[in-house]
């Protein structure tokens, strides 16, 4: 059976209104899942794939939140399609 991965992007100039839905998305999750943020300007985007590639320790699932995610885009949208 194939895992099924969802991939949300949220992109906008209001700052405030993307953390609103990003906070709603975010509670439609069970508590269980384990919650990891990276910043894609601090963080190497290999990194960022590796811990989605990687199970949860700590719970059912993950939730993966990049921001400034734009400087990665191409390499984590192509990650996306293609698990």
């Amino acid at each position: 059976m194939k895992n099924k991965y969802d991939v949300y992007i949220f992109i906008g100039s209001d700052e405030k209104q993307v953390k609103k839905f990003v906070k709603e998305l975010e509670n439609t999750f069970p508590e269980d899942y384990e919650r990891e943020v990276y910043f894609a300007d601090e963080t190497p985007v290999s990194d960022i794939i590796s811990s989605a590639n990687n199970l949860s320790l700590f719970g059912a699932s993950k939730i993966i939140k990049v921001y400034n995610f734009e400087k990665h885009l191409k390499q984590l949208i192509s990650y996306s399609l293609n698990p």
